[in-house]
């Protein structure tokens, strides 16, 4: 499903290649202030020096957008053709791996993801948000506390995309309205409907950190722990899952490895303030729920079918034999 083209660019990119042009720009005046700082350096030098740094820089650039122009034919027929099995290698063999490396990797992970919606290549965005909300708490099972720390770092960056979709209408009509990779089905994905969207999501992710937190044992109590810490500026943003969060940490405080991170992580969330247009639409959503579950629709009774003409019956049981004449 991935081509050997696309894993060759995920894994010479970096974080510098698919971040802004001001990532160059950064390292152009770092390079600067460098050169500069050398004592009893030639001024003539320190220009060639930082000239030929420039120059490394841009055409760097120019390579890395040449690189991205090439490789969207390729994902569009990667995806066309069978696009889950796209977005579970997407995950297995490209962000899982290369996330927990380090972390400008992780960040790098997230800012790839980033990039490739924005390039409008038709990607299953939704079905790739559905699988990191429903799936990428049970990574944190079976990776060390560094790691962990890494892919909270990677999912902060994910959740907090769709988190600026959510809070920011103009944003999301700028990103998402009419974008082939966020179609509900056949239809596009409105605002509104995004905003059930975007529950849903947090409540799935919330849910994949209940079964973890009931499967795990210390080690992976406490790697939980440090992706929640890093997640918790985008991460809860409905109320209602505050204490659900709550429930699952305040247990964790009787046990001497846990102790602290707990401690923090409760204090941290009871101060915490929620947004209030999202709990008014949560308010509302919730009441309609339950306005349609305590009043649901007659129900159309299907249509009858044409019973097909039954054959004849015989009346006793010698007629049914048959001559051989």
């Amino acid at each position: 499903a991935l081509s050997t083209h696309f894993y060759f660019l995920f894994w010479t990119l970096g974080y510098t290649d698919i971040c802004s042009g001001l990532s160059y720009d950064r390292g152009l005046r770092r390079v600067g202030t460098y050169c500069g700082a050398v004592p009893g350096k030639d001024p003539h030098r320190v220009t060639q020096e930082l000239q030929e740094e420039r120059e490394e820089l841009l055409k760097r650039r120019v390579r890395v957008h040449r690189c991205l122009g090439e490789f969207k034919a390729d994902v569009r027929n990667a995806v066309l053709k069978d696009p889950d099995r796209w977005v579970w290698m997407l995950l297995q063999d490209c962000f899982l791996p290369r996330c927990l490396l380090s972390f400008p990797d992780a960040l790098f992970c997230g800012e790839f993801l980033t990039t490739m919606h924005q390039l409008c290549l038709g990607l299953p965005s939704l079905k790739l948000l559905n699988a990191l909300f429903t799936y990428s708490p049970f990574w944190l099972l079976s990776v060390s506390t560094k790691e962990a720390d890494r892919v909270g770092r990677f999912l902060c960056l994910v959740v907090g995309m769709v988190m600026k979709w959510r809070l920011e209408y103009p944003l999301f009509e700028k990103e998402c309205a009419g974008w082939p990779g966020l179609n509900d089905y056949t239809t596009a994905l409105g605002y509104l409907r995004f905003k059930l969207v975007h529950r849903k999501l947090h409540d799935r992710l919330t849910a994949s950190f209940q079964r973890c937190f009931a499967l795990g044992d210390t080690h992976q109590h406490l790697n939980l722990l440090i992706a929640l810490k890093a997640l918790h500026t985008v991460y809860p943003l409905h109320s209602v899952h505050g204490p659900k969060l709550l429930a699952l940490v305040r247990p964790l405080k009787e046990i001497d490895l846990l102790r602290q991170p707990a401690v923090q992580y409760c204090n941290a969330l009871t101060s915490k303030k929620f947004n209030s247009s999202i709990n008014k639409d949560d308010e509302h959503q919730d009441r309609d729920s339950k306005s349609k579950a305590s009043d649901p629709s007659p129900t159309q009774q299907p249509p009858t079918r044409k019973r097909s003409p039954e054959p004849p019956r015989f009346a006793n049981k010698k007629h049914q034999s048959y001559s051989t004449h």
